[in-house]
């Protein structure tokens, strides 16, 4: 095995050992106490949603406003004009010029904008200290109700835009992945480019955004998600005093459906600056999934990441990294990244054979002994759980993160504390599940694949 990866597992395999106790905890779904209080349900005269955790465990509160859906609200040539919308609702409002914002936010260590990053749901937020609240909140509200539209701002975030987006496209492994996906999503909602791209974004003019800051600034659209050490009801009072009387339309927001079934194919993208090397992606649809199924897939691919190291880059020395991963959104669909190899056309028949290997019931030794790096799923079990549960938390210690699990868990779930129970599934999982998903979600699934790379080796 790769050194420092096989002294990585030894040193993760002496941590759960020593920490059997609180790591066990977690995985049978013991929550860090910052989870544990009780999210109190409220609603705006309007009819918006708020969830208030309370917590007195940090002096950061934070407070974000939802807004469901997002790519399916984009015009024909508007890819992007979502977020452009947003990212200039954060430079200045009526009330409060661009520099007066940037002062506030560096003197009150306090945060303020917008979040665009995901197909099913965009967002505003206020992360701010307890002391600092009073004095924050006002700019959360004013940037959302009362933007200034500022022409000379405005040129400034589409620019920054435009150069992200460059950079990106110049990035070889993120050019693939967004070739990918415009011809894997097809006519689905998910191939709006949510980032834009630079047509569109060229294209965008301020009357646009004006006009498209209606559709977000929608009560139809909107919930409300807070946690902090928070009065739920003066919070709900002092909320519903600026956003109890917007308008709603009462027009249902459809969440969009599964993808369609695809064909297995292969994509190639000469990318000159990439000689000698390629990079690729391989991306297969994720039929509706019961929690339980979703649990042991998630499970089975972490397992899985493991083999496909040993297999791909360890014993073929086929690449610089290999992963997996399911995307876990309302349509949801899983890929395979191969980054820098040069050999693109064997490295998918690698990925294959280590997908074999766990189909079979076998997964990485964690005790690293002896020739066969292999041994039955049941072995290694319970140290990919504790592994799993505890990346899964260590990711959860910010209010503001937690304000997140809780708007996607009311967003996908219908139950704002439905994340909480995440561990309690995992911790479910038996090694005879993941063998079931992993032959059911995966193996002989057709995938749609990219090659991106210099042409001496595509």
């Amino acid at each position: 095995m790769n050194l420092n990866r096989n002294i990585s597992k030894l040193i993760l395999g002496l941590i759960v050992s020593l920490m059997m106790t609180g790591l066990s905890a977690l995985a049978q779904g013991e929550a860090p106490q910052s989870q544990g209080a009780e999210i109190v349900s409220l609603t705006l005269d309007n009819g918006i949603p708020l969830f208030v955790q309370p917590s007195d465990t940090s002096r950061v509160q934070s407070v974000k406003v939802f807004f469901k859906g997002h790519a399916q609200f984009a015009e024909p040539g508007q890819d992007g004009l979502e977020k452009l919308t947003l990212k200039l609702m954060e430079r200045g409002s009526e009330n409060y010029s661009w520099e007066e914002v940037q002062a506030m936010e560096r003197e009150k260590s306090a945060s303020v904008g917008g979040t665009t990053k995901h197909f099913d749901y965009s967002g505003f937020y206020l992360k701010t200290l307890d002391k600092y609240f009073d004095e924050t909140y006002p700019l959360f509200v004013d940037e959302l109700l009362r933007p200034s539209w500022d022409e000379e701002e405005f040129e400034k975030v589409k620019n920054s835009l435009l150069m992200a987006r460059t950079q990106k496209e110049a990035d070889p492994y993120s050019l693939a992945s967004q070739i990918l996906n415009d011809s894997f999503f097809g006519d689905h909602a998910y191939q709006t480019d949510i980032d834009g791209n630079l047509e569109t974004l060229e294209g965008i003019t301020l009357d646009e955004v004006k006009a498209y800051y209606g559709r977000i600034l929608d009560g139809n659209r909107m919930f409300f998600v807070a946690v902090g050490d928070f009065d739920p009801e003066a919070l709900r009072d002092r909320l519903n005093e600026d956003f109890g009387s917007l308008p709603i339309n009462r027009k249902a927001i459809i969440p969009v459906g599964s993808l369609g079934a695809i064909e297995e194919d292969v994509l190639v993208e000469p990318f000159a600056d990439s000689p000698g090397l390629a990079y690729v992606r391989g991306d297969w649809v994720i039929p509706e999934i019961s929690p339980e199924e979703k649990a042991a897939l998630q499970l089975g691919l972490s397992l899985l990441d493991d083999i496909l190291f040993q297999v791909v880059r360890t014993e073929n020395s086929a690449c610089y990294s290999v992963w997996s991963h399911l995307y876990d959104f309302q349509a949801k669909y899983a890929s395979f990244g191969i980054y820098k190899t040069q050999v693109p056309y064997d490295v998918d028949e690698l990925v294959l054979e280590a997908v074999d290997i766990l189909a079979s019931g076998r997964c990485m030794s964690t005790a690293a002994v002896g020739d066969d790096p292999y041994v039955s799923i049941e072995e290694s079990l319970e140290f990919y759980k504790a592994q799993f549960v505890t990346e899964y938390y260590s990711d959860q210690q910010t209010n503001n993160v937690i304000a997140e699990q809780i708007g996607r868990s009311w967003l996908y779930e219908g139950d704002p504390a439905a994340y909480r129970g995440q561990s309690e599934l995992w911790n479910a999982v038996t090694a005879e599940e993941i063998v079931e998903v992993i032959k059911k979600y995966v193996v002989g699934q057709p995938i749609k694949w990219i090659v991106l790379g210099g042409e001496d080796v595509i």
